[in-house]
């Protein structure tokens, strides 16, 4: 029990830290980002699920490989000792304070029995079928992108946003102990969308583990269905009951999966996640972890629960086929491989430098929140509904909240499936996002005849002119498309409040699922170039009276 502790401990320290590094190390390939991938290619339904629906086999694809066949030698040891999600609910379950299980003598295995331990198989074959019709779900269910998303979107910002006030309020006391290096360091702070649907999922989750710990190892996770698949008889690694058992029943109210029935000398291997709790409370001191040769003297034989029939695994496919069909089929589910009936993609679309071509792109991307944990600038949130469901929690480069540094290359690093390339910072200028637009009704000089220049000021590429315009007393701005490579400085430093009056939108977005963008940049015209600013304002457009002339932004 210790060991098992020690080693789940340091997973899940391990994880964490990955996760926190990713913002630290972005632009490079850092310890963080080396080991959040490493993680989350650990879940076998995760990566399985991914090349299906891209078709196409990752590298990454033997590492998921290793973790689902180590089932025939350890059983389920990487769910009750690596995975971060089971960690997770055991750590939510000691602090929730779980209550005393019944002492029926049948104890957690009437409550978990054949029936309801068959939903994670059935979940496993609707992710399947869906990711067959080219779809992706993945991301619901993916303990590790789960997982993920908890840490990097929620409990770290919750982190930062704690040490950040207790700074301020320490404040006083630092300056009195002229404490400089605490008093003016600068902790980051980054905020995410979506986080109603991640505290109502997990909160889920947390209160229910204090009845069951790990209810959704045992009923809901289709990684845990996949090891299981392979954990039916564990080579080195199994339970065995000595003669001296007196039937106590305390390892059976002891163990968090049900996976002792009624007769404690038996074991249900697929659902043991070597978690040791029975060892430690035997009285008797019998029970034993030792590798597999055939049914121990005195003890009962392995129960394994019955799969689900092939009736049941036909109507999981057919609903998982049928969610795709409902994504494939809806106008707001982005756009197809054809284009055919227009281009109906959301204005809203903005995706990362460097995302694969859209239907790609959504088989690819499991949501994990990596790429947005990396964003140095916080650009990256997840959608909700604004591109559909099958783009739910899909990043989105939303400008308004930060610009895309011209030479990061973060979100490409912390990508473990492809949905963003990897790009070379020569290559990542010329991986346009989208194009600008100034909204005249809105800006400034168009509508309200006011000198402003803070667009073209924070323009990285000078893709911003400035030209007279008849009937008004300044230069207003212009856009040149061909040079803009969607950024968003611009419209992240508009003075307009709310809407800003220059947004960027994925019109003239560049994006390759392999190839050079510099190549392909230059082939359909594009001018991008970083290059000391040059104003493109006409020298004789007066200054408007009042103040001291200054656009917004400003100062003497």
């Amino acid at each position: 029990m210790v060991l098992k502790r020690v080693v789940q401990t340091a997973s899940l320290g391990l994880f964490a830290f990955a996760v926190w590094a990713l913002a630290r190390d972005s632009g490079m390939s850092g310890p963080g980002v080396t080991l959040a991938r490493f993680f989350l290619r650990l879940d076998p339904v995760l990566v399985l699920g991914v090349d299906i629906a891209a078709r196409a086999l990752a590298a990454s694809l033997w590492l998921a490989g290793v973790v689902a066949l180590s089932g025939l030698v350890f059983g389920r040891a990487f769910c009750g000792n690596i995975c971060p999600m089971g960690a997770t609910l055991d750590v939510a379950g000691r602090f929730a304070g779980r209550t005393r299980r019944s002492r029926d003598p049948r104890g957690v295995a009437a409550a978990s029995g054949p029936g309801p331990r068959r939903i994670k198989y059935l979940v496993l074959a609707g992710v399947m079928a869906c990711a067959l019709c080219g779809t992706s779900l993945v991301f619901f269910v993916s303990p590790l992108s789960l997982v993920t998303r908890l840490y990097g979107l929620f409990f770290l910002p919750a982190a930062e946003l704690g040490a950040r006030a207790a700074l301020e309020a320490a404040d006083p006391l630092l300056r009195a102990l002229d404490a400089k290096a605490l008093l003016y360091s600068s902790l980051p702070s980054h905020r995410f969308a979506g986080q109603l649907f991640i505290a109502t999922f997990f909160g889920t989750l947390f209160f229910l583990a204090r009845r069951d710990p790990r209810l959704w190892c045992r009923f809901i996770c289709p990684a845990g269905a996949v090891i299981a698949l392979f954990s039916r008889r564990p080579a080195l690694v199994a339970r065995r009951v000595g003669e001296g058992c007196t039937g106590c029943g305390a390892c059976r109210r002891s163990c968090p999966m049900g996976a002792i029935p009624a007769d404690p000398k038996a074991t249900t291997f697929s659902e043991c996640i070597v978690c040791r709790a029975c060892l430690g409370v035997c009285p008797e001191g019998v029970i034993a972890f030792t590798p597999w040769t055939g049914p121990h003297a005195g003890a009962a034989a392995s129960r394994e629960p019955v799969l689900p029939s092939r009736r049941e695994f036909l109507a999981a496919g057919v609903v998982g086929a049928g969610a795709a069909l409902t994504m494939l089929t809806g106008l707001s589910e982005g756009v197809t491989a054809d284009d055919s009936g227009g281009r109906p993609l959301s204005p809203a679309a903005v995706r990362p430098p460097g995302a694969v071509p859209e239907p790609d792109f959504l088989a690819r991307c499991v949501r994990c929140g990596a790429c947005m944990r990396a964003c140095p600038t916080n650009m990256l949130q997840p959608a909700l509904f604004s591109t559909g469901l099958a783009g739910l929690f899909s990043p989105l480069a939303v400008a308004r909240r930060g610009g895309c540094q011209p030479d990061c290359t973060a979100c490409g690093e912390a990508c473990p499936t492809g949905a963003i390339r990897k790009l070379v910072p020569a290559e990542r200028m010329w991986a346009k996002t989208g194009t600008a637009q100034v909204l005249r009704h809105k800006c400034l000089a168009w509508e309200f005849n006011r000198k402003c220049l803070v667009c073209d000021e924070v323009c990285p590429y000078n893709a911003l002119e400035f030209r007279r315009a008849e009937g008004l007393d300044v230069a207003v701005p212009h856009v040149i498309e061909d040079k803009c490579t969607g950024c968003g400085w611009c419209e992240r430093h508009c003075p307009v409040t709310a809407v800003p009056a220059i947004r960027v939108e994925p019109m003239g977005a560049l994006r390759l699922a392999a190839g050079s963008y510099r190549e392909a940049g230059r082939a359909m015209g594009l001018r991008i170039e970083r290059r000391p600013k040059k104003r493109h304002i006409d020298p004789a457009a007066p200054v408007r009276e009042g103040g001291d002339g200054l656009p917004p932004g400003f100062t003497p």
